[in-house]
Order: C-alpha cells, then structure tokens, then sequence
C-alpha cells in the first residue's frame, strides 16, 4: 500500500484544536497548504475558536478579523451585512463566499443571506483579502471567503446545544457524526426564532443538513451532502428618521407593520477525489443550489403601497482541478489547473399588494447566465527559501434576459474577461516571512443591475481592479505571531447609480488602499489575547465627486480580544470593537459617528456539558450601524443596547 496524500488529507478532515499559527487553509490555492505558504493576507477561524466565541452566526465569526466590516441592525443576527476591504455590501457584494467550495452569493445581486448558513455545522472558516479572480472568477474581486463545514471524527459523536437570550430569542441544534469501516457520515438540524430588536421584526430560521463519505479505496473518495435551509421573517429593520428615532428607536419604519418573507434554500452536491500519480491529483464537485422565496414589501409609510414579490433562483456547477507537483528544471513546481461551469437562473414575479391583497401584475421576467472559466496558477520553488507564484484565468459569461410583459426589452449579452495573478514569497528565517503579489481582478455587473431592477442598464461593462499588496508575516518569540499587509486597488467602470439618469451606469474609478495589523498569541499561563487594525481610505477619482471619500466606509477599525482559561474547566473573555466614523453621503456632508462596544462571555465545563452565557454591548453604547442622507434628512439604523444571551451544550 502506497503512502497516499488523499488518506492525509482525510486524516487530516478529523478535526483538532489547530490555531492560527498552524493552520491550514484551501481557499488560497484552491489546495490545501499552510498559512505560511499564502501569498496573500489570510485569516483562519478554527472550530475552537468558533466555540468559545459563542458566535450566533458566521458574520459573528468574521466581525473579529481585519479587513472586514460586520454591520447588524436587528440585535440577532437576522440581517447582517459583511464588507471587505472598503468595498460596501448594499445592493451588491464584491467578494465571493463558499461553502466547501460551492458558491453561495445570491444569482441576482451577488449578496449573501447569511441566515441560511448554518453555523452549527460549520468547522473553519478562511478569508482570503485580495483579489483571487484567477482562481475563482468574477466575483472574487476584494477577497474570497471559505466555510469548511464538519469533517469526520476519531469517534461516533453527538451534540446537543440550547440557548435562549433577548427578545425571546431560543436556539437550538443537534449533530451526530461518526465513521464507520470507510464510511463518514454527519447529520444535524437547528432552529433559530426570535421576536428581534424591533418592532414587527421577528425571525424564524430552521435547518437540515447531511453530508457522506465513502474511501473507495487507498487512493479514492467520493463525498455527496443535501441541505435545506427556511427562514421566515416579518418586517426588515429600515433605517428611521432623526424624528423617529427620538420617538421610539425600537419602532418599524410606519407602514411595514404587515411586511412578511419567507425563503428557502435548497442544495445537494457530490465530490470525488482520487490520486492519480504520484504527483498528480484530481477533485472534480457538481453542485445544484435553489432559493426560492415570497415576501411583502412596503415602499412607502402607508401599506398602500405593499407589493408581493415572488423570486427563485437557481445555480447548477461543476468544477474539475488538478494539482501535479513535479519538478521541473531542478525546481519543485505546484500546478493548479481547473475549469469551472455553471448556468444560473433567475425568476421573477411582482404584483401591486395594497393591505397584502394581491391585484395587479407589476413585473415579470427570467434570466439566465452560463459561465465558462479556464484557469492555470504555478508556484516555483526557486530556492529553500524563495517562491514564485503565476497564474491565469479566462472567463466567458453569456446573458440571456426575456421580460414576459414587454419583450421590446429582451435582450441578450456576453463578456469575456482575463485576469492574472503573481507574487513571490521570501522565509527568511524559521516563522517568517514576506510576500508581494500584483494581480489584476473583474466582476460582472449583476443579473439586476443589467436587467431586473427598474434601474437596469443592459450596457454595463464589467468593472476590473489592479491590485498591489506587499505582507509580512513574523513570531515574536514562542507565543505572538504577527502579520501586516498593505495593498492598493484601482478599479476601473465601478457601477454605481446615476441619479441624474436614474440607472445604474459605468461612471468612473476609484481606489482603494489600506493596511490591514493582526497579532495573536499563544495560552501563556491561561491567558491569550487577540488584536488587529485595519486602515482603509477608498475614494473617488474620477467623475462629479472626483476626491470625496465613498460612503459608508470607516477610515479606522479594530478589535482586542483577551482570554482566560482555567485547566479547561471555565474560562471568560472580553472583546472590544470599535468602529470609526464614515460618511453617509456621496457629497460627504452627513457623517455617521464612530462607535465602540464591548462583549463580556464566559463558559464552565461541567462533565460532557458546557454552560455558557454573554453580554454583548455591556456599556449599553448608543450608535448606529447604517445611515443615508435623503432630501436633507438624515435616516439611522439604530442597534440595540446590552443584549443577553445563555445556554448549555453537550458533547458525547
């Protein structure tokens, strides 16, 4: 029997307590390789960390790390928002989110629902900050973050968790996983329901998941995992006016009281993974996502004004990658080569719904956009100590749009898109060292912005970036490691609205740049701690607003962590995040203020069970998450104050 790296790897699946400082990470590469090896700035969030965080959700997890901007306004979870490296997620996201590798950004504007991610299922998650468009395609343009779900266990195991909090908020799921001979298998269910922060803002959230895997033999496994996900919701928490606000900052914006949702998300997949050669592997993934959903939607303050939307959407992909390992003119080479389908759909009804009776036919069309991308990436070993990285990738997207109330406005597109990628890294001692990459990035306009919202532009280019980056990642002796990046993004036709043409247009370019601090240390006599800074300044630099910096995006974040664990009997933490302030307006007059709060959480073993509870927003801090200035009013999301959350969880 050959020494296989494919039974490694599924070693390597049986999950352990790895940190930071020795973890692995797949998304950089599309290959599993260390932290050490990125040629990027990566943060890996462990299944140990996840826990102690008590994290309701996964925008939880990443409102830690730096580079990214973690936004809530509905004190749960329920309508979280995640930004990456100044690029706000509004009506558009400009980085890309996987679990285990399938893409979850919404079909039609390349948002992510991030309710219907269950957290209880999941193992790690990697960021990845910086473009990876060749490797992933068009929508990796400011980063690409990867949800590891659960792999196998040593051993048969169930869990069983239960919590209950604020706004009559009760949690639940149970997981059973184990391994059987050469068959994996894990299970789980959860259910999420609160009343929310405010009014008319209640939440039902439930899940099923199931995930197999079979060795077909020393050098073969194949892999299939079904899910469903439902979230049902009343009113979204929209931003009040200043009036309101002083009113009652707990109320819904007046005339959603009757405002309804209901979504559903449905997946299956299959995986086969198999060692060809010695040096040559081979993963190929198929994958078929659906979410459907029907809500309520108030325009404006009187439910005269509600309308019934009716939307489903559909993703079917296959990818094929390779990973040879040779070596080449007495250098060792990692080639990683691939080619990623997919057809996406996307269906739309709206009716006029005055007092949610449904009466008029308002909108009603599909699209449709086929995807091709063909992509190359080697890593030269050019000495112990010094790689070089280079890659490439051509995408081809074909648009198909049929409105079936006017068909003056069918219409039909297709963008082809290169991008590359390279970089060199230098270990220049033992834990250390520097890395510089320039890679050239593009995402496409979205499905909406070309064609379904009432302010499509069926001409819009896609927008491209060029990315600069220089890292450094060090250990101060033992028990701090350290990183540090710095990086510059141009980008070119950024899409925004034209509010003089009242439609989406290709309007000028923009920069991004920043430097991004984290440090983490190791358990020093109980005690560890957590720290990062992230400066960003992201400006126009073309157009009417050529110099002003772009709303809703904060020169300053960062977050401190310390830790406290007693022989692994109880421990305590203390997490402070602070936001600083940013404009609210393309003409940078309104201002929305910088804030800071701090989360207090604890945990006692107790046998096989752990007690847990926490205090978010301790010092009861009043501040908001989200603003607009409009017609010379200003319009807040207001958060709630101190918030409870506790509960117990088993393990056996």
């Amino acid at each position: 029997m050959r020494n296989s790296r494919l039974a490694g790897t599924q070693a390597a699946g049986i999950r352990t307590n790895a940190t930071q400082m020795g973890a692995i990470v797949v998304t950089a590469r599309r290959a599993s390789l260390p932290v050490s090896d990125a040629f990027a700035g990566v943060n890996v969030i462990t299944a140990g960390e996840i826990a102690r965080s008590n994290a309701r959700n996964v925008p939880d997890v990443l409102s830690k790390c730096e580079g990214l901007q973690v936004e809530d306004a509905s004190g749960v979870g329920a309508s979280s928002k995640v930004s990456l490296r100044g690029f706000v997620t509004d009506m558009s996201s400009l980085y890309l989110v996987l679990v285990d590798g399938v893409p979850q950004n919404s079909v039609n504007d390349k948002l992510v629902d991030w309710n219907l991610i269950p957290l209880s299922n999941v193992e790690q998650v990697e960021v990845v900050r910086g473009p990876l468009s060749t490797l992933y395609g068009e929508n990796a343009m400011s980063g690409v973050i990867n949800i590891v779900t659960r792999g196998r266990t040593a051993q048969p195991e169930t869990s069983l968790q239960a919590a209950y909090g604020s706004f009559d908020t009760l949690t639940w799921d149970a997981r059973r996983g184990g391994a059987a001979g050469q068959v994996d298998y894990l299970f789980s269910l959860g259910q999420m329901s609160s009343d929310g922060f405010r009014e008319h803002c209640d939440m039902d959230h439930r899940h099923v998941t199931g995930n197999l895997g079979l060795a077909l033999d020393d050098v073969s496994r194949i892999a299939p995992w079904a899910q469903y996900s439902t979230v049902e919701r009343g009113a979204l928490p929209w931003a009040l006016s200043e009036a309101q606000l002083a009113e009652d900052r707990n109320q819904a914006r007046p005339g959603t009281e009757n405002d309804s949702g209901e979504s559903r998300k449905r997946g299956t997949g299959l995986t086969y993974e198999r060692e060809l050669l010695e040096a040559l592997d081979l993963k190929t993934s198929g994958y078929y996502r659906r979410e459907d959903g029907e809500s309520f939607y108030t325009s404006g303050e009187t439910s005269a004004s509600t309308a019934e939307v009716l939307q489903d959407e559909s993703l079917l992909g296959a990818n094929l990658a390779c990973t040879f390992t040779p070596e080449l003119w007495k250098m060792p080479h990692t080639f990683v080569a691939g080619m990623d389908l997919d057809r996406a759909t996307f269906d739309y009804d709206k009716f006029a719904a005055a007092r949610q009776v449904r009466s008029s036919r308002l909108s009603a069309y599909d699209a449709t956009r086929d995807g091709i991308g063909l992509y190359l990436e080697d890593e030269a070993a050019l000495s112990e100590r010094l790689g070089f990285l280079l890659g490439g990738r051509h995408s081809r997207l074909d648009y198909n749009f049929d409105d079936r109330l006017a068909s003056t406005r069918d219409h039909d597109r297709d963008l082809t898109e290169d991008s590359f990628r390279t970089g060199a890294r230098y270990d220049y001692r033992q834990g250390g060292e520097v890395y510089a990459n320039v890679s050239q990035a593009f995402r496409a306009p979205t499905l909406g912005q070309m064609f379904t919202y009432e302010s499509a532009n069926p001409d819009l280019r896609a927008e491209t970036a060029l990315n600069y980056e220089l890292g450094m990642r060090d250990r101060l002796g033992e028990n701090l490691r350290w990183r540090i990046n710095a990086f510059w993004m141009e980008v070119s036709d950024e899409i925004a609205y034209d509010y003089a043409a009242q439609r989406y247009a290709n309007y000028g370019e923009t920069s991004h740049k920043g430097l991004e601090l984290g440090l983490e240390t190791r358990s020093v006599a109980g005690f560890k701690g957590f720290a990062n800074y992230t400066l960003v300044v992201a400006r126009n630099e073309a157009g009417a607003d050529e110099g002003r910096v772009l709303p809703h995006v904060p020169r300053h974040t960062g977050n401190i962590g310390l830790e406290y664990e007693q022989s692994a009997a109880w421990g305590a933490s203390l997490t402070l995040h602070a936001m600083g302030a940013s404009f609210t307006d393309e003409d940078n007059a309104a201002t929305l203020p910088s804030y800071g709060t701090l989360d207090l959480r604890g945990w006692y073993a107790l046998g096989p069970c752990r007690l847990f509870a926490e205090a978010r927003n301790v010092l009861d801090a009043d501040y908001y998450t989200y603003g607009y200035r409009r017609a010379g009013a200003n319009h807040y999301s207001p958060p709630p104050g101190t918030t409870f959350n506790a509960g117990v969880s088993a393990t056996f």
